[in-house]
């Protein structure tokens, strides 16, 4: 019972996946390496912290996404988000430190 439950969660996930607009996705993410994408990121990080300790959340990362980037559709994929959160967290070498 509980694998198929599992595999109707993942086939639930993968159509969810293939609905969303990737591309319109990238376009609202600066991820080039010039100063305005840099100075973009900066002021997106600010939006995604509320609260100002510069550290961002799971949660805040998903309300970010929503409230910030207005990115609705991807919250059918929230294992997806979970997964990427908990392996960016990790790769900064500024060893995590607020701001970086």
């Amino acid at each position: 019972n509980s694998f198929c439950t599992l595999l109707l969660s993942v086939r639930h996930h993968q159509s969810a996946m293939a609905n969303i607009d990737w591309s319109g996705i990238r376009a609202k993410m600066p991820m080039e390496k010039t100063a305005d994408q840099r100075a973009k990121r900066n002021e997106l990080f600010s939006r995604f912290d509320p609260n100002g300790n510069g550290y961002l959340s799971l949660a805040e990362v998903d309300k970010g996404c929503r409230d910030v980037l207005g990115l609705y559709e991807i919250f059918d994929a929230k294992p997806v988000i979970m997964r990427a959160f908990q392996a960016a967290k990790g790769v900064n070498d500024r060893r995590n430190k607020p701001g970086s």
